[in-house]
Formats: C-alpha cells, sequence, structure tokens
C-alpha cells in the first residue's frame, strides 16, 4: 500500500503505514481549527482494481478493550461493526451472501487515559505504531487548565482481498472521547467521522490518476 491522505493534510504521498501512524497522531496534537474533531487516514494499494471487489464479510474484533462496554443500548463492539457496516454499504459494497465474500473486514479498537491539563482540544495519542493490534477512535471532558483525565481512542480498518489475500486498503480513525455525551451523538459522530474516512472509497483506479 502506498498512497495516503488525511483529514487534516489532503496531499497525496508515499509513506509507510509506521509513517503514516506518526503523522496521524502528530497531527492530533496540533492546536489549531483542524484539532476539535476526529481525524482520519488511510491508504491503499494502488495495484489492486476496487471496481471488482463488491462483497465482504466482517471478521469478529479482537478488541478487550470493548469488552463489557455499552453504547446505545447494545454491546459497542456490535454498535461499531453496524456503524461500520453501514460506511461501507452507503460506498457501494454489499455483505456477501451464499457466495464467499470479495473482502475482509478486520477492526480493532484501542483506548487509553492520560492526566492532563491546560487544552482539553489537543490529545497527544501515544500508540506503538508497530503493533498490528494497534487501531486508532477518540472523544474529551473536563475544563481547560484544571487537572483531567483524557480518554483516547481508535479504530483501525484493514479490507482485505480474498483474492489477493493481503490488505488492499487500511483507514484510522483517532479522536479524543466525549463520554460525558449521549449515546445518540456518540454513535453521531462514530457515524460521520467512519463516513469521512470512506468518503473516497473506492480509490481511483491506477490508470485514472
Amino acid at each position: 500500500m502506498g498512497n495516503t491522505t488525511s483529514a487534516c493534510d489532503t496531499r497525496t504521498r508515499t509513506t509507510s503505514p509506521i509513517a503514516l501512524l506518526i503523522t496521524l497522531f502528530a497531527a492530533a496534537a496540533v492546536a489549531g481549527g483542524c484539532n476539535t474533531t476526529p481525524k482520519v487516514a488511510y491508504q491503499f494499494d494502488s495495484k489492486t482494481d476496487f471496481a471488482t471487489l463488491k462483497t465482504y464479510a466482517v471478521e469478529p474484533t479482537n478488541s478487550p478493550v470493548l469488552d463489557l462496554r455499552m453504547l446505545n443500548g447494545k454491546p459497542m463492539k456490535e454498535t461499531i461493526q453496524q456503524s461500520i457496516e453501514q460506511a461501507l454499504q452507503a460506498r457501494g459494497l454489499r455483505p456477501a451472501t451464499a457466495a464467499a465474500p470479495d473482502i475482509l473486514v478486520r477492526w480493532t479498537a484501542s483506548m487509553q487515559y492520560e492526566q492532563v491539563s491546560g487544552d482539553m482540544g489537543t490529545p497527544g495519542v501515544n500508540i506503538e505504531p508497530d503493533d498490528p493490534d494497534t487501531g486508532a477512535i477518540l472523544d474529551s471532558g473536563g475544563g481547560e487548565g484544571v487537572p483531567s483525565q483524557l480518554a483516547e481512542g481508535g479504530i483501525k480498518i484493514d479490507l482485505i482481498s480474498t483474492q489477493a489475500k493481503h490488505v488492499v486498503w487500511r483507514g484510522i480513525v483517532a479522536a479524543v472521547l466525549r463520554s460525558d455525551q449521549p449515546d445518540p451523538k456518540r454513535v453521531a459522530r462514530l457515524n460521520a467521522a467512519l463516513a469521512e474516512l470512506f468518503a473516497n472509497y473506492p480509490p481511483p483506479a491506477a490508470a485514472a490518476r
């Protein structure tokens, strides 16, 4: 996978997966107009013909951090997966039925807490980029200048071609978590972030770029 984009920097460039994660979370810590909303970034395999990938199946997530957590009256894992599927279907993908899927969807979530003070809208996410299961969704609380526990989280989504047997698209959503908000508003924020992440899916064919 070579091409990457982010919500704060819409330029397309070539970089490694590790550099992508470092760039994403560094951008999340920069003050300015882009620091109050979830950050998104993705990369894809430019040799893949995404027009041939029409159906998907979602693997059960391996995200222990979500165990026992609820969101919108359901297990958080279920709510997040439904939001991911909604975003995929909005971009033309359909759940596989009897036939084998063209894409396996593998997603993971991470969450951490930090004692912080000052501007609650500028998170500094400390995620090990070499960890293949490190994901990146995020939410905030507390007032300026008052020490507070900042919740940071993320979702990483891999789309794996069942024919090529490797990841052809990878996306990340990162944010400061707002547990003080009512569940419907948190779900709406999640849906909006995922819609932004998949806004340019499918990527353009190599011949069109």
